[in-house]
């Protein structure tokens, strides 16, 4: 196109998006719960002492507050915001610079994916305990394949939002 000119959007719609989402969710949680799984079990075959069922210390303050107005603020929130602050930054910023900058193998998206995969479990070192890491990694995985697939942030938050609120739902009795 000429300079100044508008180019239609080619990206699927948002709702389209969501499904994909919502697909991603259900082809993710289980490799991510069975990578978990394996995590845990390395854990202790290795330290001689069962990890904690619970991996994630936020999680774990949610379980142990009251349950009034203000953890059912805090649950919504913790399903809500991270999803959402975190895909900007790692799939709509990261992501696609990584691909856009083709560094990696002529801006595939496997490659910027993995990448942004790999520096977005490495942030949640100390946050995770350390047997849960590979099981985020592989989580990151399918938020990064929901972007690459669609172009669209709503794919990615859709299926982070729904992760982050069905843990807190399994996890937290008061729920």
């Amino acid at each position: 196109p000429r300079r100044g000119a508008v180019c239609p959007d080619r990206r699927p719609s948002r709702l389209y998006a969501a499904c994909v989402g919502v697909i991603g969710l259900l082809l993710f949680w289980p490799m991510t719960h069975a990578v978990a799984h394996i995590g845990a079990m390395a854990h202790e075959w290795f330290t001689g002492e069962a990890p904690s069922q619970i991996a994630h210390g936020t999680l774990q303050q949610l379980i142990d507050a009251p349950p009034d107005a203000g953890a059912w603020a805090a649950a919504i929130s913790i399903a809500i915001l991270p999803s959402v602050v975190e895909e900007v930054l790692y799939r709509g910023l990261l992501q696609e610079s990584l691909r856009r900058a083709r560094l990696l193998h002529r801006g595939t998206h496997w490659h910027a994916v993995i990448l942004t995969s790999l520096i977005f479990t490495a942030m949640h070192v100390g946050a995770v305990d350390n047997h849960a890491l590979m099981a985020l990694f592989v989580l990151s995985l399918g938020f990064g394949w929901a972007y690459a697939r669609t172009g669209r942030l709503t794919a990615s938050i859709t299926m982070h939002v729904g992760f982050n609120a069905g843990n807190i739902v399994l996890a937290v009795p008061w729920i």
